[in-house]
């Protein structure tokens, strides 16, 4: 079997990246026969890997041209799974991805090809409660931690280590708590606060004794661990907000794989996992979080009993190698036509260039291409004419001509946005994003027919996708064709209602 991981464009490293792409397909792939390959929706490969794939997980990929090539697949024989490890419609606005998800436009299509999938797999029980609905087929497969752990290093410091680290997006977790904990870490002379993070959080921590607070950049994974293996204490904010009930437990088994005691809070994503007394403590107020620093601190074999079982905890139940085999037989057991041998078109992939091999499991890495397409989206958020943008992608553009989602990109800074766009379905006419692009050029410019045309192109590649069905009714409505532009409108708000949850904006 050949699995296939797509993931969004990122250029990062991050936990979820690591947890959620990266430790399961390692896994995976330690079993017999099986092949894994991770790719980024931004490499230029991707459509062959995704297209020939025995199984493909599409992980939060928010893209209208998912839609035909899950189409495609099915009628191929394959199935393909999205995954939804994050509640997109209650996303704070610290959040780096609440820009993306703040567009109720986004979170529709991205609810519109997980129910277009053949399964929905989640990261938490408490997602799939809130996204089961659109799944025919769901399962749970929580983060689990890599094989062959180290033991905990031993600490040797004579003062108390406190610690968190993590992204942005936990930024009013942590402010929740640090009134309290400031006041506790300045009545004793020998705790240490440690944090690892973005330079933007470090006014939260502006009233703590300087000169025993210790802060560190965000790092890799490997970073971040050698990290927490300085703590004694590893402590885990979480506000009581929609999206903070669908997040995973990982933060404890981070803390508890290397040999920290975590001190989380009481909250759906550790109701499970938190074991009081054996695999952490758990605290409601910043009072009883500090009452548990409180008694750690004053009882080193506590301390050191806890930490222990703990770490049992996970070495012996929160290894991805003893969960590998519950996802293959999932995946497995979806309907699918007889799998070829996945050797040949690994070894095909694994030639590309940017791979990056071990066993049967191969990372696509950005190569030059990639890092361009990907710094031009980066210039594009950041300019207001995009002219860095354009460059860079004329640039990508040059290295692969036919790549349809450069040709895309380069229209939303291109003045002949229009002629890019003719040309991006020329070349690739089964992509339904060109398609709709073109549409709203040729709308733009007054060519009404054209951009129906264009849309309806659109409606027949992906005809679940409400967006066109809506586009072709607005063109119709301005065209006076008021029926026709009703019947497309009534299919429009169907569709949206079917992936429609009843969550209120984020």
């Amino acid at each position: 079997m050949l699995i296939v991981t797509l993931e969004p464009p990122h250029d990062s490293r991050t936990g979820d990246w690591f947890y959620r792409t990266d430790v399961p397909l390692r896994a995976l792939a330690a079993l017999p026969d099986v092949y894994c390959v991770e790719v980024n929706r931004l490499h230029r490969h991707q459509a062959q890997l995704t297209a020939h794939a025995d199984v493909l997980v599409l992980n939060m990929v928010c893209d209208a041209d998912m839609l035909p090539l899950v189409e495609y697949r099915r009628r191929e024989g394959l199935p393909t799974i999205f995954e939804i490890n994050d509640d997109i419609d209650f996303v704070q606005p610290w959040n780096p991805t609440y820009r993306f998800f703040s567009d109720p436009q986004q979170r529709e299509l991205l609810r519109t090809t997980a129910a277009a999938c053949d399964a929905v797999q989640f990261s938490s029980h408490q997602l799939a409660s809130r996204y089961g609905r659109l799944a025919q087929r769901l399962a749970v497969f929580p983060n689990q931690m890599p094989e062959g752990l180290p033991p905990p290093a031993p600490r040797f410091s004579q003062n108390f280590v406190v610690g968190w680290g993590g992204s942005v997006g936990h930024q009013a977790d942590v402010a929740a708590v640090v009134p309290e904990l400031c006041a506790w870490m300045r009545a004793h002379d020998d705790v240490r606060f440690a944090v690892m993070a973005d330079e933007v959080m470090r006014p939260l921590f502006a009233a703590f004794p300087q000169d025993r607070l210790r802060w560190e950049p965000p790092g890799t994974m490997q970073d971040y661990r050698a990290f927490i293996s300085t703590l004694d204490v590893g402590i885990a904010p979480l506000q009581d907000t929609g999206f903070n009930r669908c997040r995973s437990d990982v933060k404890l088994l981070e803390y508890a794989a290397a040999g920290a005691v975590p001190v989380v809070q009481r909250l759906a994503p550790y109701e499970a996992t938190l074991i009081e007394g054996l695999t952490g403590f758990g605290f409601n107020t910043g009072e009883e979080l500090v009452a548990a620093l409180e008694s750690l601190h004053a009882d080193p074999s506590l301390r050191s009993a806890v930490a222990s079982t703990a770490y049992k905890y996970v070495i012996t139940q929160r290894v991805a190698s003893s969960r590998a085999q519950d996802r293959l037989l999932f995946y497995d057991g979806l309907p699918h036509k007889p799998f070829a041998d996945a050797r040949p078109r690994f070894e095909v992939f694994a030639d590309f260039a940017g791979a990056t091999r071990a066993g049967r499991h191969l990372r696509l890495e950005f190569t030059l291409f990639e890092r361009l397409v990907f710094e031009a989206l980066v210039a594009g958020l950041q300019e207001q004419f995009g002219s860095t943008a354009l460059t860079l992608l004329s640039k990508a553009a040059a290295l692969a001509p036919d790549n349809v989602d450069v040709l895309i990109y380069m229209a939303l800074f291109d003045a002949q946005k229009r002629r890019v766009l003719e040309q991006a379905v020329q070349k690739v006419p089964s992509s339904a994003r060109a398609w709709l692009e073109l549409g709203d050029a040729q709308f733009d410019e007054g060519d009404a027919r054209q951009a129906l045309l264009s849309f309806q192109q659109a409606m027949a590649l992906a005809p679940s996708y409400a967006l066109a069905w809506g586009k072709a009714a607005a063109v119709l409505a301005r065209a006076g064709q008021h029926a026709q532009a009703e019947c497309f409108a009534l299919r429009a708000r169907a569709l949206s209602a079917a992936v429609d949850l009843g969550f209120s904006d984020a």
